[in-house]
C-alpha cells in the first residue's frame, strides 16, 4: 500500500484557515494551540513524534566506523531519546513493541499543549509504519486527556485499526 492509500483511511484534516486546523477535542487551549496533525515525524507545538526503528535494526548502509557499532537496540535509544521525560510505562511497551520478532518500525506520538512554557502531555499513541494503532496512553488530566488522545488517534490511525482496538 502506498502513502496516498494509507493517508486516505485517516480521518481527512479540514483546515480553518491556512495555517490551522479545524480540531474539536473539548480541551479549549489544546484545539487553539494544534496547528495540524500529520503522521511520521512531526514536531508541532500541539504533537511531537518519531520513527522510533526495531530492537533488530543495526542500521544496514551505516558507514563503517568505529563509532558506527552494530548492535541490537543502538539504534532504537538513539531513536527513543528524542523524547523528553517518556514515562516508564510508555518506554516499556515501545521497548517491548520493537523487540518483537520480525518488527519493524513504529512511530510514537506525543501530543500536548503548553502553558506558560510549560509542556501539558495528554497521552502517546503507538502506530505501526502503516499506521495501524498499536497502543495509547492517557497521562494528563484523564477527562480532557482522553477526549485529546481518542481525537487525535483518528487522524494518525487508520479507521479499521481503531476499530479492531
Amino acid at each position: 500500500m502506498n502513502y496516498t492509500q494509507k493517508q486516505k483511511q485517516l480521518k481527512k484534516v479540514e483546515w480553518v484557515n491556512g495555517n490551522h486546523m479545524k480540531i474539536e477535542t473539548g480541551h479549549k487551549t489544546f484545539d487553539r494551540q494544534c496547528d495540524s496533525i500529520s503522521t511520521g515525524n512531526v514536531m508541532g507545538d500541539a504533537q511531537f513524534s518519531w520513527f522510533i526503528r526495531s530492537w533488530w535494526d543495526e542500521g544496514e548502509g551505516l558507514m563503517d566506523y568505529p563509532e558506527n557499532k552494530r548492535e541490537p537496540g543502538r539504534l532504537f535509544q538513539f531513536d527513543i531519546k528524542a523524547f523528553e521525560q517518556l514515562p516508564l510505562p510508555v518506554y516499556r511497551k515501545m521497548e517491548a513493541v520493537a523487540k518483537e520478532k520480525g518488527s519493524k518500525s513504529h512511530i510514537l506520538y506525543e501530543f500536548r499543549h503548553f502553558n506558560a512554557h510549560e509542556k501539558h502531555v495528554h497521552g502517546y499513541v503507538i502506530t505501526d509504519e502503516d499506521y495501524n494503532h498499536v497502543y495509547h496512553f492517557v497521562v494528563g488530566g484523564l477527562n480532557k486527556g482522553y477526549s485529546v488522545i481518542y481525537e487525535c488517534m483518528k487522524y494518525v490511525c487508520t479507521k479499521k485499526s481503531l476499530e479492531e482496538s
